[in-house]
């Protein structure tokens, strides 16, 4: 394990040319089919030591709050942030603003949320009403541009082909 972990470079390759090779302090190859895991086991004490509901999988931390109303959440949710940040510069770490996102929503139809956009989270878009339109609009969009796909297949492969495929589909 020490070995996979020290002693690394890297280089840049950019219509063909390569940059100058840097060293690596820390860190596990970016794409290396150990790196979730060890970052799994490197997180591992942050949902113990931040005061949250915390959702882990592969690189994503996803931390929920709750309460009794609106104001409450909001001020437990600002907390989280504030906790999850200090963890995160101790254990040289940084939280990527920009990848940060909020999202507030409720049970109660007699509190008003302000409409947000949709988050995506682990592949599904939510938004404050917990409307499904989004993800449907986005899913339909990718499901027609496989059929579109599949329906020009015959114009440019050989019959075989196309017949596999056609048997291969419900």
């Amino acid at each position: 394990m020490q070995s996979y972990l020290e002693e690394r470079s890297q280089t840049v390759r950019y219509n063909g040319l390569f940059s100058k090779e840097i060293c690596v302090q820390s860190g596990v190859p970016q794409g290396s089919i150990l790196g979730h895991v060890l970052f799994l086991i490197y997180i591992n004490d942050l949902p113990s030591t931040v005061n949250g509901h915390f959702i882990l999988y592969a690189d994503d931390t996803t931390i929920l709050s709750s309460g009794s109303s609106l104001e409450i959440t909001n001020i437990r949710s600002i907390d989280l942030q504030g906790q999850s940040k200090s963890w995160f510069h101790l254990n040289k770490l940084s939280l990527n603003e920009d990848k940060t996102e909020v999202l507030t929503f409720t049970m109660s139809r007699d509190t008003d949320v302000i409409n947000q956009k949709p988050v995506k989270f682990l592949g599904v878009y939510l938004d404050s009403t917990l409307s499904w339109t989004r993800h449907i609009d986005e899913l339909s969009s990718k499901l027609n541009r496989t059929v579109f796909l599949l329906r020009n297949l015959p114009n440019h492969v050989f019959p075989e082909v196309t017949r596999t495929s056609d048997y291969s589909m419900p």
